[in-house]
């Protein structure tokens, strides 16, 4: 059963329409932990052409189904998706989604697998049994990479932004951080301190020690161990922010999800656009650069430097946007 939320004559410039669907899931849909979920449906967002060619877009765990600005909400990728943008909204019909778990979801884990095949029956049910193009960045690039696993030739093409197949170790080792700073916070019933805290932990790794040396000082305001630093200030004026849009629950999920993310290179026979980032302190460039070397499918790898790290994907909208028309004319999406 699927039921249309919303649907308004304007997204990205008042001009296309929009369509939001919320899936309801067959019941007989289960998690690989074995769990059903307890709000067992799928968001989706559909903009652009709807007669055009279909692309599947989707953004890191912060990302939602809002990709570009729609006259409420601004999109979280919108310096790469606008009117005049790389991507051509007359050309294309273009789908996202909100991941789950839903906001009031009580199971504890869902993977990048039940992600994919939670979209994959949602765009069947809407009678899409073929992708033209997928773009996936972070966690949506893992998701991509899922989907291309479990489902081969549905989607046409790849195109996989600073995403590998496993996690590495060290960004492991900042999420079980964060996660416990989370955990200990609702021992303590300070919630939204500790997710807030987390986020603050997140941010470093997002971005490059180059890229902080250039926007904060290294200073204090005052001799005190209670001096302030405009580094803290930003990062907690960020962590706040955070905590209210997000919920504990779904962050420490979404987090797990990016931990337990595994695909055999051996399943990908999809053609694939890899980006990465030189500096990325998340996603490190030499798995991206191992994905490429042993997939056996038509791939191009791309990689390039940034002091914006991880976050360049969302930093740097010139090249990114460069790359996807590579990706849209060399791929023939």
């Amino acid at each position: 059963m699927l039921a249309t939320s919303k649907e308004q004559m304007k997204t990205a410039g008042g001009s296309h329409a929009f369509a939001d669907y919320t899936i309801a899931l067959p019941e007989t849909f289960q998690l690989e932990s074995g769990e059903k979920l307890k709000e067992n449906f799928l968001k989706l967002r559909f903009f652009g052409n709807r007669s055009g060619k279909h692309l599947f877009v989707c953004g890191g765990i912060s990302g939602s189904r809002i990709v570009c600005d729609d006259g409420e909400t601004p999109g979280f990728w919108r310096k790469v998706f606008h009117e005049h943008g790389a991507v051509d909204f007359q050309k294309y019909c273009i789908i996202s989604v909100d991941f789950l778990p839903n906001d009031n979801e009580t199971v504890q884990c869902i993977t990048t697998d039940d992600q994919a095949r939670a979209i994959f029956l949602a765009l069947n049910m809407l009678e899409i049994f073929r992708l033209d193009g997928f773009i996936g960045a972070s966690y949506g690039g893992m998701v991509g990479l899922k989907l291309a696993s479990l489902q081969p030739g549905y989607c046409k093409n790849y195109c996989i932004l600073s995403a590998a197949h496993r996690p590495n170790p060290i960004a492991t080792a900042y999420r079980g951080i964060q996660r416990r700073v989370i955990e200990f916070s609702e021992r303590v019933g300070q919630v939204e301190e500790g997710l807030s805290l987390a986020r603050q932990i997140a941010m470093i790794g997002y971005r490059t020690p180059q890229e902080f040396s250039k926007r904060f000082s290294c200073r204090a305001n005052e001799k005190s161990h209670a001096a302030r630093f405009d580094v803290c200030d930003y990062l907690e004026s960020r962590g706040k922010d955070f905590s209210k849009k997000f919920t504990a629950h779904r962050y420490l999920t979404l987090s797990h999800s990016l931990d337990d993310h595994f695909v055999d290179i051996e399943t990908i026979a999809d053609p694939l656009f890899l980006v990465s980032v030189e500096d990325d302190q998340i996603v490190y460039e030499g798995d991206i650069a191992e994905l490429a070397t042993c997939v056996h499918a038509p791939v191009r790898h791309e990689n390039f430097v940034s002091p914006y790290g991880h976050d360049a994907f969302l930093c740097e909208p010139q090249r990114i946007s460069g790359y996807l028309q590579q990706f849209l004319e060399r791929f023939s999406v």
